[in-house]
């Protein structure tokens, strides 16, 4: 406004040189002047309808936008949000208190909850949607730029001083034109005077154009910064022009920002409606809980009686079906005992060479196996052929003899491989039934049936041996059945001379002797095995009756929460006490401890030297920085850039531990704390990133000082490959962080105009502790020894 002054005192000191210059002059002047003032107010109008003039239409976003991103991940915490700025009143959306039974524990409380799937999909459903219209709705605000739509209705409201503005403008351009007409007309009557008065005043005439032509040359100084200035305005103007240009654009996009607004309210409208329609189906289901909780504990009953119930029906069929196999064992061992070797007649059998060779054939045969079968058939058919009438030399009977040795080996093919498929089977049905027995879940005894199903593998083992010789047997038997082939055509070859005869004699002789040494060698070699096989059945099945005992104790101790879990991150119930309407505790079990509370004054030490020690490492700085971005980085609005951690700088004063209190453990060489953490000091962590605009970026240099910080630890250390050492805290630690621009005004602005900003980076650091509260605990790898270090096992 004091540039305008001057041109308006520059202009009236036209009106006065106007007495002393020609008309034509004068005229061009107040034209040129005339085209100033029109420019000036044109810049004004521009200035004030586009908003770019003053400081006080530096971007600010502070009434539109009141969450963070943490709110839009986080539905369990209420929202206070609205772009009325109208705190809503708290919706309860984190987890009820209910007396319904958790979904998270799966089908074994449909019973409970029956109606409850489609009333959870509706509410995930209802939920989804509501974040969807809430970031777009966020989206939205952080889209509507640098200036406000408030800001501009308050630009508006501003038109009432640019009207003054105008009107004074408009009154001094009346008296200009006055004294304008005033001016001419005195002028033309004193030039008409010094007309007539010429002779008489000539002297006087000449000295005042002296004095007017030294004024005149005073003056063009003036004129020409004026016309430099002119040009300077041309300039300006064109420039003015171009931005003008620009600002039309951007009025266009603020048209659209406006109805982008409405529609805005219409979302609004619909979120409202929609966390209404929450509110009434939590009630609902509140309401509905409370009258399932009289019959909860009936039906609870009601399902240990019937899981108790199931388990004993399992437990008598697994008992009949022992009781069953080791009857079986028993009598087959008493049958093998008392097996009975039948007597066949005596035959003659013919005496040939071949049959030498024949017989030679089946006793090494029989020699080389580690079981030989051994039926009635089959006895009888050694017994009859080392009987056999040996003086008969016309050998009438070796046909017979042949298709008896023919019979005889099909029998014990057939016997070797009904053998084969019953101990199969038996395996088979073994297995069936205890993986059946397995699938039931409503028996808690795992461990138990896993040495059932091992026994019966070990079971199943203890036969591999014997099918492996009874496959060797059936090879050789098929064997044999080939011999016996060559032998009937060898047997028609020979003749029934005297030294023949003989010949064979001393050969049967010969065979009779090598035969009964086979005999011995192979007697009872079947049975033998079979008793062994027998025997180590009968040992597995007591180990099976054993552990079927240990079941039992399983089985009466059933009930619906034989199992405790976990819930998960999203679950919108609560397992409560019907009682007293609390948070029941049984699911994660609070460690007793064991002694009184310890200074810990030796780790205290230990602390302030390992900061001694690694507060000036560049390697330990760079790892927090690294670490430190990770977190800052996470989930972050789009108008701010990526965070980079510049620089940690660590204080002189170290952490303090008090009331350091063990825990009750299962071994003495774990470590297992609670303990309080004290620090009072100076941490500042260097930030630096850009605001992203829809015109330029603003850069943004930061410190985020962490000052005090209080907490509850609890520390697992386990010296074993075992188990995991890890850490929690037992309640939310308090902290003070504040945030302190580095250099530069713009990050002063920024943090002053944008308090989300300051509520990013306070709250990045508690987003980050808050996940290790306890129960949740933060796994840590720490070196461990060796196992013979640690006589744990």
């Amino acid at each position: 406004m004091d540039s305008l002054a001057s041109k308006f005192g520059i202009f009236i000191s036209g009106v006065v040189l106007a007495k002393f210059i020609p008309s034509s002059f004068i005229s061009l002047l107040v034209f040129a002047l005339g085209i100033l003032l029109t420019l000036i107010i044109e810049i004004i109008c521009f200035i004030y309808y586009v908003g770019i003039a003053s400081d006080e239409y530096i971007p600010n976003i502070q009434g539109q936008i009141k969450h963070s991103n943490e709110d839009c991940e986080n539905f369990s915490r209420p929202f206070a949000r609205s772009p009325k700025k109208i705190q809503m009143s708290k919706f309860p959306l984190e987890r009820r208190f209910t007396m319904m039974q958790c979904l998270c524990n799966g089908s074994k409380f449909m019973l409970l909850h029956s109606t409850s799937d489609t009333t959870l999909n509706d509410l995930s459903g209802i939920l989804k949607e509501f974040l969807t219209i809430d970031k777009k709705y966020a989206n939205g605000l952080v889209k509507l730029g640098e200036i406000s739509i408030l800001e501009k209705i308050k630009s508006k409201k501003s038109m009432v001083q640019l009207k003054h503005f105008r009107e004074f403008c408009f009154e001094i351009g009346k008296k200009y034109l006055k004294d304008n007409e005033d001016v001419m007309e005195n002028l033309i009557q004193d030039v008409n005077a010094i007309n007539k008065e010429t002779v008489k005043k000539y002297k006087e005439l000449i000295i005042r154009y002296q004095n007017a032509g030294e004024k005149f040359y005073s003056y063009t100084s003036d004129i020409q910064k004026l016309s430099e200035k002119l040009l300077d305005l041309q300039n300006s103007f064109k420039k003015a022009n171009s931005d003008f240009s620009e600002a039309r654009k951007d009025l266009a996009q603020f048209e659209t920002l406006v109805k982008k607004e409405m529609k805005l309210k219409k979302i609004n409208n619909e979120v409202g409606t929609i966390k209404s329609q929450i509110s009434k189906l939590m009630e609902h289901m509140h309401e509905e809980s409370k009258s399932f909780a009289p019959r909860a504990t009936d039906i609870m009953k009601d399902l240990s009686l019937l899981e108790k119930f199931i388990g004993q029906r399992y437990k008598s069929y697994i008992d009949t079906w022992l009781s069953y196999i080791t009857h079986l064992i028993d009598f087959s061992l008493e049958k093998i005992q008392i097996l009975p070797i039948e007597s066949y007649n005596q035959r003659t059998s013919e005496n040939r060479p071949s049959l030498k060779r024949t017989v030679t054939f089946l006793k090494n045969t029989l020699s080389k196996s580690e079981i030989a079968p051994e039926t009635p058939r089959f006895k009888s058919f050694f017994s009859s052929f080392s009987s056999a009438d040996n003086q008969n030399s016309a050998f009438k009977h070796i046909e017979k003899k042949i298709d008896k040795l023919e019979d005889y080996t099909t029998d014990i093919i057939k016997f070797f491989t009904n053998l084969m498929s019953i101990d199969e089977d038996m395996n088979k049905e073994w297995l069936r039934i205890i993986n059946s027995w397995v699938n039931v879940e409503n028996v808690y005894i795992d461990d138990p049936l896993n040495e059932v199903k091992n026994s019966i593998a070990d079971m199943k083992n203890c036969g591999k041996d014997l099918r492996a010789e009874i496959f060797a047997c059936v090879a050789k038997c098929k064997d044999f059945l080939g011999l016996m082939g060559n032998f009937r055509r060898e047997a028609l070859q020979y003749d029934s001379s005297a030294e023949d005869n003989s010949q064979a004699m001393e050969k049967i002789k010969d065979l009779n002797d090598e035969y009964r040494k086979i005999v011995d060698e192979v007697k009872n070699r079947v049975v033998l095995a079979l008793r062994v096989m027998f025997e180590n059945s009968r040992n597995e099945m007591r180990k099976i009756v054993e552990s079927f005992e240990i079941m039992e104790d399983g089985i009466e101790n059933l009930n619906f929460n034989h199992a405790a879990k976990l819930h998960r991150p999203k679950c919108p119930y609560y397992v409560v006490n019907v009682e007293d309407n609390e948070h029941e505790s049984s699911f994660v079990k609070e460690p007793e401890k064991v002694g009184d509370p310890e200074s810990a004054v030796w780790l205290n030490d230990l602390l302030d030297a390992f900061l001694s020690e690694w507060r000036y490492s560049p390697r330990f700085i760079s790892y927090i920085c690294r670490r430190l971005k990770k977190i800052y980085n996470k989930d972050n609005p789009d108008y701010i850039g990526e965070i980079e951690v510049k620089d940690v700088e660590i204080g002189d004063e170290a952490p303090e531990i008090r009331d350091f209190t063990q825990l009750e453990t299962d071994n003495d060489l774990e470590f297992f704390y609670d303990f309080e953490l004290w620090f009072r000091g100076d941490v500042k962590i260097h930030l630096e990133f850009e605001l992203k605009w829809s015109v330029a970026s603003l850069p943004v240099n930061v410190k985020v000082v962490l000052r005090s910080f209080y907490c509850k630890l609890r520390f697992f250390y386990a010296p074993s490959q075992t188990k995991c050492s890890w850490y929690s805290f037992i309640s939310e630690p308090v902290h003070q962080i504040t945030i302190e621009p580095v250099i530069g005004k713009m990050s002063k602005i920024a943090l002053s105009k944008i308090p989300q900003i300051n509520t990013l980076l306070v709250n990045a650091l508690s987003r980050k502790i808050r996940k290790y509260v306890w129960p949740n605990k933060r796994s840590i790898k720490i070196y461990k020894g060796n196992k013979s270090d640690f006589p744990l096992e």
